[in-house]
């Protein structure tokens, strides 16, 4: 089959990593294009996927011109299914959908924000796409009711993991000498990955470090990730933990930093962002690490609390502090968690789960849209 898809960009963040995944696993057989309304792109492996990558940059936010290209591919391709995965997206194929006569997927839900409303542009959006989607899917159930997306003709299609990602991995000892230092031993390494954005809480794991490091000065901190707040985080850090609490800035190689980690952390700023299914929290459980994360939207669909993984209120470093303390007490609990951890997502939150879904459901919807 040809598949189209649309997205906003191709940075380098989950959403976009979940997309090409899901192409990986199609390429093989089946005709792929896809187009992109921004021409930054965080995963360079895009450029050898036998696909065909089409990146038309805006040049002002009220530009009419995508809408042009997006029809003259549906002309040219005929696909056999049109899934756009961007909100932005979503709106310049609608016109097109409409003339073309043709139904298409909506997939640009992954997120679950609380309390959200018209004044939200992306809840907007998809108040204004939903009439016009032939079929709605969200990487969690909870981003399905934070959107209030009509139930009848909505899915939920979990990440999927890929796990060939982690072989190969570098070696532990020689990265931790890179990282940490010689003297490593004995450590234990506290890790999160994500962008410094407004909609992460780095700050509250900064506060839990800081006060964590005044009695037990054989932690280490990793923050991982790059953006407009990596300023503002690195001066909450005092200038004597500097070599305790580490930023490692963007690093391509992520997988094998992660397995350096004792404890996976994922803290959100809950009013500014609700998580769908984080792809950071994924890998953290597939390379078994114990998680602690803050509570609310998909991370629940995620975390059973105390099972595989700690679930904690938004902004408390406190909650933080006591869990980090909880695991580095008792290892068999620690190791425990990081089990069922992994049992979940190689399960339920595999990449051949998630590619099995996906073709399914696009199988069923050409049957559907041929009757």
């Amino acid at each position: 089959m040809t598949i189209f898809f649309l997205n906003d960009t191709m940075g380098t963040g989950g959403k976009e990593r979940r997309l090409l995944e899901l192409i990986k696993f199609l390429v093989p057989e089946h005709k792929i294009i896809l187009l992109s309304l921004s021409d930054d792109v965080g995963y360079d492996y895009i450029y050898h996927l036998p696909i065909e990558f089409i990146i038309v940059p805006r040049k002002s936010k009220l530009t009419l011109s995508p809408i042009k290209i997006i029809d003259d591919i549906i002309k040219k391709h005929n696909p056999d299914i049109i899934h756009s995965w961007g909100s932005l997206a979503t709106m310049y194929l609608i016109p097109c959908a409409i003339r073309r006569r043709r139904s298409f997927i909506n997939g640009f839900i992954a997120d679950a924000p609380r309390n959200i409303n018209f004044r939200d542009k992306y809840y907007l959006r998809g108040r204004l796409s939903f009439p016009f989607s032939k079929l709605i899917i969200s990487n969690s159930k909870a981003g399905i009711k934070s959107y209030r997306a009509p139930v009848s003709k909505s899915l939920c299609v979990y990440n999927g993991m890929d796990f060939k990602r982690f072989e190969n991995l570098k070696d532990p000892v020689a990265l931790k000498t890179e990282i940490l230092g010689p003297n490593f031993q004995g450590l234990f390494v506290i890790g999160m990955v994500a962008n410094f954005e407004p909609r992460k809480d780095f700050k509250s794991l900064v506060a839990a470090a800081i006060k964590l490091l005044q009695d037990i000065d054989r932690l280490r901190f990793l923050l991982i990730g790059s953006g407009s707040m990596l300023e503002e985080i690195r001066e909450m850090v005092p200038a004597g933990l500097s070599d305790k609490i580490i930023f490692l800035g963007k690093r391509s190689d992520i997988e094998s930093i992660v397995q350096l980690f004792d404890v996976g952390v994922m803290l959100t700023n809950s009013d500014v962002h609700g998580e769908g299914i984080s792809n950071s929290i994924i890998e953290y459980m597939a390379l078994k690490k114990p998680v602690i994360a803050t509570r609310g939207g998909g991370t629940d669909e995620l975390i059973t609390d105390g099972e595989n993984g700690f679930l904690i209120d938004a902004a408390s470093p406190e909650q933080l502090t006591d869990r980090i303390q909880l695991l580095l007490d008792d290892k068999n609990l620690a190791g425990a968690v990081a089990k069922k951890a992994y049992d979940l997502v190689f399960s339920e939150f595999n990449i051949t789960v998630m590619t099995a879904r996906y073709l399914d459901i696009y199988k069923k919807f050409i049957g559907e849209t041929e009757k």
